[in-house]
């Protein structure tokens, strides 16, 4: 796994981990940052960023650092996903000790790149193992961990919880998502996309010719918006399946939605 990817693997793992666990009681645990310093650090991204919508969860502005401390602060409730604490404080060492490199793209050796798609692996498995035990039929079907888009929107588990749009894009505009998942299964993760569908609730497709974006446990493509995708309320679905038999639903496993308002060309673009 490429170094990068298995540091975000490890943080996202970690941020599921402690949503399974302490749910949104997180940010009241011994070792958690202060939620007015969280706050500001988002705030403050929102005005840097424009034109995105940044994340409101404040466990995304929680940094890697702060998980860990989280984590091992509160070790007899973590206990039942991570197992060890020697074993678990050493990987996280281990991946503090050459996040610093990776963030500044400079070159780390052979075995660190093995050391941390290594841990990666582990931790990833540890969590799923407890999500298994929380959902019995993660067992059999991969869960998609976290799909984002271009913006730094993170997709919803079902449009219900959509109170507004994410944005305006055009017709040309180009969407870079970014999607990770994890299966307990030595199966292979296959990635699809469904554009525009206007209704308030959505599923899937219910045939299986939608387009293929990408396989494997954390892959990244492009959408570029259409005339076709022209509305007020456009959502885009990111699937995920597999080469296993079955599925959790007919023909797909987990997906998450991203709602959107696409503009109509101007007369003079037509």
């Amino acid at each position: 796994m490429d170094p990068a990817l298995a540091l975000r693997a490890i943080e996202n793992a970690l941020r599921l981990a402690i949503l399974a666990v302490e749910g949104d009681e997180w940010i009241e645990l011994q070792g958690a940052p202060e939620r007015s310093k969280l706050e500001a650090k988002r705030d403050d991204e929102f005005r840097r960023r424009d034109g995105v919508q940044t994340s409101q969860d404040l466990l995304e502005f929680t940094d890697f650092y702060s998980l860990k401390d989280l984590i091992l602060k509160n070790w007899p409730d973590f206990k039942i996903v991570f197992r060890d604490r020697a074993r678990f404080k050493v990987y996280l060492e281990v991946a503090e000790d050459v996040r610093n490199a990776v963030a500044h793209s400079r070159q780390i050796a052979l075995f660190e790149k093995d050391l941390l798609s290594g841990i990666a692996g582990h931790v990833r498995t540890l969590v799923s193992d407890y999500r298994t035990e929380k959902d019995p039929s993660a067992r059999f079907y991969p869960l998609i961990e976290e799909v984002s888009d271009t913006f730094g929107n993170i997709g919803l588990k079902d449009t219900y919880f959509a109170d507004k749009p994410l944005g305006r894009l055009e017709v040309g505009d180009e969407i870079r998502f970014r999607a990770s998942a994890f299966s307990s299964l030595d199966v292979e993760l296959i990635w699809k996309f469904q554009d525009k569908d206007n209704s308030t609730y959505h599923l899937p497709g219910e045939d299986d010719s939608l387009a293929e974006v990408g396989r494997g446990s954390d892959v990244e493509f492009k959408y570029v918006v259409t005339r076709e995708d022209v509305g007020e309320w456009v959502v885009f679905s990111v699937i995920l399946t597999s080469s296993f038999d079955f599925h959790r639903q007919d023909l797909y496993d987990d997906a998450r939605y991203f709602v959107y308002q696409v503009n109509p060309p101007l007369p003079n673009a037509l």
